[in-house]
């Protein structure tokens, strides 16, 4: 991910709209974990700092047994609720509910926004990289936000806690203390730095060799590697980037290797243990200043003060790395919806009469025009032909139709109302779609029929086996429509055929029951006989229903009311089948090339 300059108060910001979701659905939940941390700074100093410290001065001092053992029943009690009990009841009854609460609310924030997204966006690679990134890294970037937050006020505790017992004991070693956090944070930061820039520079090594290893290992790969010569280009490719990576290892260590060395020896060993501690037995033994049990006890609240210091540091840059990858998750979601339903949009309520473009051109964001000034007009009961070589903007044109993209310039009507200005959702139900990219889902033959919660109606359905051919399948399958469908989720799930699964959707379609029928490639996965029934299936079809289908096969063409040859983006010709073939143009041309094929 590209490293992103955000400001602080866009960094705070970002880190807060994650903490407060947690806060809205599982407050008791998050409260407990943001003082965790703080709980156990408390646990250190007083159980192992501050008790031992006492005990040991108690010894000294010959305080009084039932006085010691009061303290320590007291201190034992104390942690044992903190440490045990509370832990305890948070990670078995609490934890479970309150992160799956937390997770849905995150889950369903980007579901919404995925449902209602603009089409165009699934066209740019860094919008749709930041979508999937998105759906995959919202729900733990939470708890790593919660943890945090946490760690931030567990260490600002333990500071606050140690550096008011050494500032009330002994003001030179918080002095001493003091010197050594600041060289600490200074070393800290620039070990930090050149760690992440060493990061940056193996990262993009590293993608490759990801990616050429996934080559070895994924299914879909299998048959290149071992029908091609490519395996030997891929090796040479691992090997050099596994070079590289050394290389900048080697480089970049030496310089971490000294820093932490300075960190380690020279604010920890040299300036604590060596200088702090001399002092300290020099004021304890020498001058008497103080027991032994509160020297033992100061320096190890220096030391946990250092500690805390360090930590603080350390959590300190986690926030700019989590407001940066929140950044892509709010980016994602308050990314605006221009395709969207007007206030004062109109009801969908006449019945359908017709389609028009009125010189309708498009272009993809980024991209060069798709089409231009296309005129057309759909009538209720047509069978519309759309039809063209690659990239003629066939499928684009269908997109517009069902107003996955709006027009750039010109427009559609419906009835002779501009689609813009009405119901989305409304104008959309008016079209029941197979688009040639079209995706069964793991869930039952029913579902996938249906596409709602509704349960399927199998009167209804059961003529629509026969017209899509689907029928002897159908009867093999002992559980009917109950069949669920891929093995995600149920080993006993059927895969079907691409013939079989494109029946499904066919059936899909003419269950909807739209008065508008889009079909991009019916017949691309199926057999000349399927294919027959098909073409027979949409000629018999009510003449209520109007149907629009994309085909290379101009077989299929022949049983159109009107075709539409497209071009570059234009509409070139138009007319029946006979008509057109009259006219001996493009489309013409286009049938018998084809037709020579089968001869």
């Amino acid at each position: 991910m590209a490293k992103q300059n955000i400001t602080v108060k866009r960094t705070i910001s970002n880190n807060w709209f994650l903490l407060k979701i947690a806060l809205q659905e599982a407050p008791l939940y998050t409260v407990e974990q943001l003082t965790t941390r703080a709980r156990h700074r408390l646990i250190v100093f007083i159980e192992h700092i501050y008790m031992i410290g006492y005990i040991i001065d108690s010894i000294q001092y010959r305080r009084p047994f039932a006085e010691v053992f009061w303290f320590v029943l007291t201190v034992f009690a104390f942690v044992t609720l903190i440490a045990q009990v509370l832990p305890n009841y948070v990670e078995t009854r609490l934890k479970p509910l309150s992160r799956e609460k937390i997770r849905r609310r995150i889950r369903m924030e980007l579901y919404r926004k995925a449902a209602e997204m603009d089409l165009k966006n699934y066209d740019d690679p860094n919008y749709y990289n930041e979508f999937v990134w998105a759906m995959g890294e919202a729900a733990q970037r939470t708890d790593s936000v919660i943890g945090t937050f946490a760690n931030f006020i567990g260490e600002i505790a333990g500071i606050l806690v140690m550096a008011g017992y050494v500032l009330s004991q002994d003001v030179f070693g918080l002095a001493l203390t003091a010197v050594s956090v600041c060289l600490l944070l200074v070393l800290s930061n620039l070990y930090n730095k050149y760690r992440l820039a060493f990061q940056e520079k193996l990262k993009p090594l590293e993608r490759k060799r990801d990616y050429i290893g996934r080559v070895f290992y994924l299914p879909e790969y299998a048959k290149e590697l071992r029908m091609s010569h490519v395996r030997p280009k891929l090796q040479e490719e691992f090997e050099e980037a596994s070079g590289q990576m050394r290389r900048i290892a080697q480089k970049e260590t030496r310089r971490l290797w000294i820093l932490k060395l300075c960190i380690r020896y020279g604010c920890d060993t040299l300036l604590f243990e060596g200088v702090y501690l001399i002092c300290l037995m020099f004021q304890t033994i020498v001058r008497e200043a103080f027991g032994y049990g509160t020297a033992v006890t100061l320096y190890n609240s220096c030391g946990s003060l250092k500690s805390c210091s360090g930590s603080l540091a350390e959590v300190l840059t986690e926030f700019p790395e989590h407001g940066r990858y929140i950044e892509k998750i709010r980016h994602f979601l308050e990314c605006p919806v221009e395709i969207c339903q007007r206030e004062d949009a109109e009801a969908v309520q006449d019945a359908f009469d017709g389609i028009d473009l009125h010189n309708v051109s498009f272009s993809y964001p980024g991209g060069g025009q798709v089409l231009q000034n296309v005129n057309l007009t759909i009538r209720k009961g047509e069978r519309i032909a759309l039809v063209g070589y690659n990239g003629a903007g066939k499928t684009t044109l269908v997109k517009l139709l069902m107003r996955l993209y709006d027009v750039t310039e010109g427009k559609i009507t419906r009835n002779g109302k501009d689609i813009r200005e009405l119901k989305l959702d409304e104008y959309r139900g008016q079209f029941a779609t197979l688009f040639q990219d079209y995706q069964l889902f793991a869930a039952t033959l029913g579902e996938n029929i249906v596409m709602d919660r509704k349960p399927i109606e199998e009167q209804k359905a059961q003529p629509l086996l026969g017209k899509s051919g689907f029928d002897r399948k159908f009867a093999a399958l002992p559980k009917g429509y109950d069949t669920p469908l891929t093995r995600e989720f149920d080993e006993d799930g059927v895969s079907f055929s691409g013939g079989e699964a494109q029946m499904v959707g066919i059936c899909r379609s003419l269950y909807q029951d739209s008065p508008v029928i889009v079909l991009d490639e019916p017949s691309s996965a199926l057999d000349p006989l399927s294919e027959y029934n098909l073409n027979h299936t949409m000629t018999n079809l009510s003449r209520d229903k109007t149907v629009i289908f994309i085909s290379h096969r101009l077989s299929t063409t022949r049983l159109a009311d009107r075709i539409y040859m497209l071009e570059e983006g234009q509409v070139v010709e138009s007319g029946s089948h006979s008509e057109l073939m009259e006219l001996n143009g493009k489309y013409a041309a286009m049938f018998r090339l084809q037709m020579e094929k089968y001869r």
